[in-house]
């Protein structure tokens, strides 16, 4: 879908939205691509429930790919559902190969939003020196 990858591209995820809607709703789009551009999408408009009803559409699927997990934990951590971010993280990390920075980030936030000291401490030490970290 080149017209929602310009959107995408210079961020105007409501247009992208609106764009990626109609494709599901007249064009019956509903491959990998599509599903997980909307959820991403919707996660950075702000739509977190929206994001996360697409990911587990994703997951009903045999053919997605293992970072959803960490996805949604994103959307449970927006959302301010801790528990269900560190449920989602450990079925990252249990299932399959993800993206172990995200994964160390977002453990790392999850542990100080949870005051746990000792995992604050042991994610922190596998910090690197990227931009992200």
């Amino acid at each position: 879908l080149p017209e929602a990858s310009k959107f995408l591209a210079d961020r105007d995820y409501v247009g992208a939205i609106t764009i990626l809607m109609c494709e599901r709703k007249y064009s019956n789009k509903n491959d990998v691509w599509t599903l997980m551009a909307l959820a991403y999408a919707s996660f950075h408009s702000g739509d977190y429930k929206k994001a996360l009803d697409t990911y587990d559409e994703l997951i009903k699927r045999h053919d997605y790919d293992w970072n959803v997990h960490l996805f949604k934990a994103c959307c449970y951590y927006a959302l301010n559902q801790y528990k269900d971010a560190k449920k989602e993280c450990k079925k990252a990390e249990d299932e399959g190969e993800v993206d172990e920075a995200l994964l160390n980030r977002l453990q790392l936030h999850l542990a100080h939003k949870m005051m746990d000291e000792e995992n604050i401490m042991h994610y922190h030490s596998k910090l690197t020196n990227t931009v992200e970290d």
